[in-house]
């Protein structure tokens, strides 16, 4: 079962390739729940042999996007097809809350290579709908908890998104899962893997600087041992 850990910063991305990840997915700012990393960010993180996905997302808040925000969205994608990214990560919706088809279409014809739909998913008005829409699409694989605030909380309607996708699209869980909470999620037949972000609050010695969210290596090669036992 692949393990993919969500990356905000490089030592992010150090901890994770140590920790035993299978892929990961780069973003930065966390405290807005991630958007696009810097180019530079994109280039180092290609310095590894893990894969790595880049989200693309402009900004924080509601994924409802203006013209002006959807020229952003074009450059930010071709940063990441000169740092040579092997993915991206991205979503988009309707006021209404459906998928907007006509966005994605434009995304998937600037970038050639796979696509996760991220967690945008979890806020739409009918995941069935949606993930049908998705597949016919072409994205390769959907990021979600379930439609809940955690993996944990949203467990069965996970399981049903997997039968429900009877192999056509990957679905990759993600939102609280950590070492404690993992094996309820490694005997889910059809399951591609699980996301986190492993994370850990860094004190900085200086009092006046804010703490830093890290990856934290330790919990990585947890979550890689627990994964690698149950799915024997």
């Amino acid at each position: 079962m692949i393990l993919e850990i969500a990356c905000n910063n490089i030592q992010s991305v150090i901890h994770a390739v140590e920790g035993g990840a299978d892929r990961i997915e780069l973003f930065s700012n966390i405290q807005e729940g991630g958007v696009t990393p810097s180019l530079g960010t994109m280039r180092m993180s290609r310095v590894f042999e893990v894969p790595v996905y880049g989200m693309i997302r402009p900004r924080g808040g509601n994924f409802c996007y203006s013209p002006k925000e959807v020229e952003i969205i074009k450059y930010d994608i071709e940063s990441a097809q000169i740092a040579g990214l092997d993915g991206i990560v991205f979503g988009a919706l309707l006021p209404n809350g459906e998928v907007d088809a006509k966005l994605c279409e434009q995304v998937l014809t600037w970038w050639d290579k796979p696509i996760t739909f991220h967690r945008a998913f979890d806020f739409v008005s009918n995941q069935t709908t949606s993930l049908n829409l998705l597949i016919e699409l072409g994205f390769e694989r959907v990021l979600t908890s379930g439609g809940q605030p955690s993996a944990i909380q949203g467990l069965n309607r996970i399981k049903e998104l997997v039968n429900l996708s009877e192999g056509n699209i990957k679905i990759l869980a993600g939102a609280g899962i950590n070492s404690s909470n993992v094996h309820n999620f490694s005997d889910i037949v059809g399951l591609e893997g699980i996301h986190t972000t492993a994370k850990k609050n860094v004190t900085n010695q200086n009092a006046m600087l804010d703490s830093n969210w890290v990856s934290d290596s330790k919990e990585i090669e947890a979550l890689r041992s627990i994964l690698d036992e149950t799915t024997e």
